[in-house]
This record gives C-alpha cells, sequence and structure tokens, in this order.
C-alpha cells in the first residue's frame, strides 16, 4: 500500500481472527484506497469476491451465481437464489473464509434478500468453520443515510460498521515531502483526501506543472476524471451543470440558485438532493447558537475539491483553455485565485490541526461540539464548545497574509451575533500578525496565534 492504513488492515484482522460468523460493513467516499486496503487483507486467506453493478434483481442474482460458481473448486451451485449460492460457499472446506460483496449498495436499493440470506449463514456453524462476510462499498452517502432503511431490521444483525476516513493534510504531507506549505494547501484544496487523486500529483516537481500536466492539458489523469465526474446514472446533465457553475460563483442558497438559473426552487432542491447522496456537495449547517435570528440556514457548497476547482476554472473557461497555451492559462485563470480558492482547504486544516489538540488534551477546555457559524453579517470559522458552554472561536485567514487587530475584533462582534462566550480564541494566518495582535498575544492566557509555518 501507498498510504498507512495499518489501523484499517488491525481492525479487519481483529474481526477475521474471532471465531464468530461476522457480517461487517466496510466502506469510503469513491477515489479512495479501499480496493487496495482489501486486497491486502486477502492475501493468503481462502476467500469469495463478488462485484455488483447496477442491474436488476433477478440479474443481480444470475451474476452473482455466475461469479461464484466460477470460484468454487469442488463444488457446484445446486439451489436455487442467493440461498444456494451461499450454501455453496460455506460447504466449500477451509480453516475460515472471507466473502466480499462490492458496492452492495446496488443490491440492497432494490432488495435487502441476500443481506437476509447472509444472516441465515452467521447464525448457522456450518460445519464449525466462521465465515467473515465484508460489505464493501464506496458510496459513504448511502451507507451513512440510506443503508438502515434498506435493510430494515436486519441492520441490527451487523456487526460492525468500519469507514475508511480520507487522507489528512498529515498525510499529504508525509506524501509530498518537497512542496511547500503553501503548494501543500492548494493542493490538498484540488485533490481533497482522496488517495488516487494524491498519486496523480509528482513530488518531484512544482504544483504549477502538477496542474498544468494533470488538470489543463486534455491527456491528464485529473482533466479526464474533471470532465466526467458527474456520475453516468445523473440524469439532464445540464441542469447539475448550470446549478454547480453558480455554486462555484457563490450562489449558495437556495434562492440565489433560483434567480440565477431561473429553475424552480423544487427542481432545484431535487437536483441539490441527488447531489448530496452522490456526496459531491454538502448543506452546511450553521452551528446551534442562541442568535438564531442573526443566522443563516440552507447554505450548499462543493464538497469535492476537484469538482469545485472544475466548476470554478476549467468548465466557465473551457473555450478558451482548449485554444491557449496551458502556462498562460494557469497564469491568468487559475494563479490569481489560488488562494482564495484553497480557503476552504485551509480551513479545513485548522480544524484537523485542533482536533488533534482536542485529543491530545491540549486545549484550554474539551471539546464536545465543533461546527462553523454562519451569520447574516459574517462567519465564524470555526466553534469548538464543551460541556460547560465555553466556547473557543477560531479565524482561518488565507486570502490576506497578515491578520490584523481589526479582523480580530470584527471576529469579537461576530461572537457577539452568534450569542457566545468567547473564552478563547485561535487565530490562523497564512503568514503572520500585525504588530499589535502580537504584543497583546504576549501577554494573554486566552489569544493563540498560529501561522501556516506552525500547522
Amino acid at each position: 500500500m501507498t498510504f498507512n492504513r495499518k489501523n484499517q488492515l488491525a481492525n479487519l484482522s481483529k474481526l477475521y481472527n474471532s471465531n464468530e460468523n461476522q457480517v461487517v460493513v466496510f466502506y469510503s467516499d469513491s477515489d479512495s484506497d479501499i480496493h487496495e486496503i482489501i486486497k491486502d487483507f486477502l492475501r493468503d486467506k481462502e476467500f469469495f469476491y463478488y462485484r455488483a453493478l447496477q442491474l436488476s434483481s433477478d440479474e443481480q442474482i444470475n451474476q452473482f451465481r455466475n461469479s461464484i460458481n466460477k470460484q468454487l473448486i469442488k463444488s457446484v451451485i445446486t439451489e436455487p437464489g442467493y440461498y444456494g449460492a451461499l450454501k455453496a460457499m460455506m460447504e466449500a472446506k477451509c480453516e475460515k473464509r472471507v466473502v466480499v460483496i462490492d458496492e452492495f449498495q446496488h443490491i440492497i436499493k432494490y432488495s435487502n434478500e441476500l443481506v437476509v440470506e447472509i444472516l441465515k449463514c452467521i447464525n448457522n456453524k456450518w460445519g464449525n468453520q466462521p465465515v467473515l462476510f465484508i460489505l464493501l462499498s464506496s458510496n459513504a452517502f448511502f451507507v451513512e443515510n440510506q443503508m438502515v432503511e434498506k435493510l430494515k431490521e436486519t441492520a441490527y444483525e451487523i456487526a460492525g460498521i468500519i469507514k475508511l476516513n480520507e487522507l489528512t493534510f498529515i498525510d499529504l504531507m508525509r506524501h509530498f515531502s518537497r512542496f511547500s506549505k503553501e503548494e501543500l494547501i492548494v493542493s490538498y484544496a484540488i485533490l481533497s483526501g482522496k488517495s488516487k487523486r494524491i498519486l496523480a500529483f509528482n513530488n518531484n516537481t512544482t504544483l504549477k506543472q502538477n496542474i498544468i500536466d494533470t488538470l489543463l492539458s486534455e491527456e491528464g489523469v485529473l482533466y479526464k476524471k474533471g470532465m466526467n465526474i458527474l456520475p453516468p446514472e445523473l440524469r439532464e446533465h445540464s441542469v447539475y451543470n448550470t446549478i454547480l457553475i453558480n455554486i462555484a460563483k457563490g450562489n449558495n442558497k437556495l434562492s440565489d440558485l433560483h434567480k440565477a438559473t431561473g429553475y424552480e426552487r423544487s427542481k432545484i432542491s431535487v437536483y441539490l438532493s441527488n447531489l448530496m447522496e452522490h456526496n459531491l456537495i454538502e448543506k452546511i449547517e450553521s452551528f446551534d447558537t442562541l442568535g438564531k435570528e442573526n443566522t443563516v440556514k440552507g447554505v450548499y457548497s462543493i464538497k469535492d475539491g476537484l469538482m469545485l476547482f472544475f466548476y470554478r476554472f476549467i468548465y466557465p473557461n473551457l473555450s478558451e483553455l482548449l485554444l491557449s497555451d496551458k502556462e498562460k492559462f494557469y497564469k491568468t485563470r487559475i494563479e490569481p485565485y489560488l488562494c482564495d480558492f484553497a480557503k476552504y482547504a485551509f480551513k479545513k486544516v485548522c480544524f484537523e490541526y485542533m482536533s488533534i489538540l482536542n485529543k491530545m488534551e491540549k486545549l484550554p477546555i474539551k471539546a464536545e461540539s465543533f461546527g462553523t457559524w454562519i451569520g447574516k453579517l459574517g462567519n465564524i470559522d470555526i466553534v469548538l464548545s464543551d460541556n460547560e458552554d465555553r466556547n473557543i472561536i477560531c479565524l482561518c485567514e488565507y486570502e490576506k497574509d497578515n491578520i490584523s487587530y481589526e479582523d480580530f475584533e470584527w471576529l469579537k462582534f461576530m461572537v457577539k451575533q452568534a450569542k457566545l462566550s468567547g473564552d478563547y480564541y485561535y487565530l490562523f494566518s497564512k503568514k503572520g500578525f500585525d504588530e499589535r495582535l502580537l504584543y497583546i498575544a504576549e501577554s494573554s492566557d486566552d489569544l493563540f496565534l498560529i501561522d501556516l509555518s506552525m500547522l
């Protein structure tokens, strides 16, 4: 494996080493290294594997049986349905077997029959030969929001649900050891923590050259990915493209999208729901405070970094890109706006930093809740709160080189708007702080200043 996934392998190995029959769900977002992890886990083990497609229920059963039949060595499937295939697998002699059902959401979206039959298997001993069923999925939204509804009562018999999280900024720093911190922030903004996309960048060249080679060239891996980033099952790509281009412009509320596109609100809501189902956008819920009258609701953002890059820079300028020199295009259409584009990734990095400090108990409070407060006059980038309603307030500034005292005063005004107590303040800056802030912080126990070099 290219990336360190020892914890995930250890979790799977612990389940495998159990003497019990078990069924677990192992899932991730798209473009992860989940299949590489499974391949590594299955090495030297007896296993059966089936990759589900989007098919009718009857055809899915046929494909499942055909696939398993080819993997059986000394036996054949003699009984009908999923039961017949599972029974034949269970009768194959071995110490312990693993059965992997890949992209299982394509099966249970239409019927939970397979899971019902799997549960029958794990409740039988089958000659005291234990079995581990792994239900694999690269659709995190489905697992987190729809799976239980589809599985009904059978969901409660699943032994465990393991999520393969995206790689963090620390992982990115380890992988791109030759990149500057500024290059890493922008890379994180484009690639997110998706391992397959991270592997497309070359550690031995500059960020600029990586963008030109992989994102602006028609032969680039990420260019091809970006041009086909909308899943094929989403119909009317013209509508999705229109909505996404406008979200990338900053029209991130339903009313804004209605004015910008002319589409009915009800229509826009359906398309936004579909995009959220595929984990491409998110609806940002404001941190819950007493200042509800000053809070903005229903703000949408493009969650996928590559998608945001394409809908902000590539699609609106595609004709120019195809005809112009790539380096010139980079200098005029991308480079001047990279700091603004990367500000969301910088906020994510700050969030990860605070999360690590919180786990290590190195913050002045033990935070139990994290979030962003979205106000009518402005936002609070990160709020951390404990059980005693003490708060840490964070400002994450990447567009400007330095944070000024006036910026700090505005942040405190936002805290009043949110009706929060500002017990501690953490200010994150791209490069530094003005002299007045530095002077105040020297003798303050509640103001902490962190620049990019410290992350």
